[in-house]
């Protein structure tokens, strides 16, 4: 939650970080990349 925070705050966008977690699935897994998309819409509400 923070990292993502952190990347927001540096002015990265929501769309950024959306592809990121996207490319990063094979490498962390299904579940994990849902977490941090659900960690992405808590922070952003």
């Amino acid at each position: 939650k923070a990292h993502i925070q952190g990347n927001l705050n540096m002015g990265q966008s929501r769309k950024d970080l959306l592809n990121i977690i996207a490319a990063l699935i094979p490498y962390i897994g299904y579940p994990r990349a849902l977490n941090a998309l659900n960690l992405l819409d808590d922070i952003k509400k």
